[in-house]
């Protein structure tokens, strides 16, 4: 599978024999390795971003010589990006000691709290995700409702056999890294619902099944743990008039029908993110009812029309009552 996955980045990104990494791409993802960007890859395509594969040889006052090939490349930096290893010596040696870290990282308590130190919480450090803005923000929120006393840890014999059991589960098939601790890359969704499922609330945030199937989470579905506004009534408010456009070309199965449906569809697609104000919306989907039933009179007749308005208007009260009621 990740030789396919490989082949699709190749070819999504047009990597030439030169551009190829020397490692294989589960370690890289498992290293913290980041995917080529499409403006990398349109600004090497420009010929704005060069891409050397070499080594320096030699500093000159216009630049540097390389290695291989006796080429040199005219520069005014050079960034040295090495990367870094992790320190704990900030803290005291007795600390470090009951930290207990070992040669793959350091294994805590959801990523954040060390069993055997008490008082102490990493927050951020210790976890790797390929969203990890959003991770930060749930374990700030997580951290949070431990000191405030809405999350109760568990005994401490407890949160040891917690640690243990991931520790020897990333063991048995994660490459070994010095980081292998902290990685959470492809089980980022997962580790999001433990901690959301620790405060207490939903694990599942799409407004639809459909969505909570196929779509992939983002920073938006945890806008109510941030004290952002919450989109998800307004999200199934929207659902329900694409759902009732659909059902309603369906059971009409006109032409006229289905032009109607698109309709519907592209205009729900440009309403706004956020709820309108309830007057505003109400308007809104007065002048949308009126357009609808002079259409659907000039081929249906009155009593279908009546019907089928009357549907509607119950769908569009019951919608907005949502959303007012939110």
């Amino acid at each position: 599978m990740w030789r396919l996955v490989e082949l699709i980045f190749t070819w999504q990104f047009q990597l030439t024999k030169e551009m190829m990494p020397t490692s294989r791409i589960e370690i890289d993802v498992f290293t913290g390795g980041q995917i080529l960007t499409y403006d990398a890859r349109d600004m090497i395509r420009a010929g704005t971003l060069k891409v050397c594969k070499n080594s320096i040889k030699t500093y000159t006052p216009n630049g540097v010589d390389l290695t291989s090939d006796g080429a040199s490349i005219g520069c005014d930096m050079v960034v040295y990006g090495t990367g870094f290893v992790k320190s704990y010596a900030y803290l005291d040696e007795a600390t470090q000691a009951k930290l207990q870290t070992q040669r793959d990282g350091l294994y805590l308590y959801r990523s954040m709290l060390p069993v055997e130190v008490p008082g102490i919480a990493f927050l951020g450090s210790e976890v790797s995700t390929f969203n990890n803005i959003l991770t930060h923000g749930l374990q700030a929120a997580w951290l949070a409702k431990i000191l405030t006393g809405d999350i109760a840890l568990p005994p401490r014999r407890k949160l040891q056999a917690v640690v243990e059991a991931e520790m020897n589960w990333k063991r048995t098939w994660m490459p070994s890294t010095s980081a292998r601790a902290a990685i959470q890359q492809l089980h980022m969704p997962k580790y999001h619902d433990r901690l959301v499922a620790d405060m207490g609330l939903p694990t599942c945030r799409k407004s639809n099944p459909l969505s909570e199937l196929l779509m992939p989470y983002n920073a938006r579905d945890y806008s109510d743990i941030f004290g952002m506004p919450n989109r998800t009534t307004w999200m199934r408010v929207k659902a329900l008039i694409v759902v009732a456009a659909v059902l309603l070309a369906l059971f009409v199965g006109s032409a006229l029908s289905w032009l109607m449906a698109a309709g519907v569809c592209a205009l729900v697609y440009r309403l706004p993110e956020e709820a309108p104000r309830l007057t505003l919306a109400a308007c809104r989907a007065t002048r949308a009812v009126s357009g609808l039933t002079l259409a659907l009179r000039a081929a249906l007749s009155d009593e279908l029309v009546a019907g089928v308005m009357s549907a509607v208007c119950g769908m569009l009260i019951f919608g907005y009552a949502a959303v007012s009621e939110h």
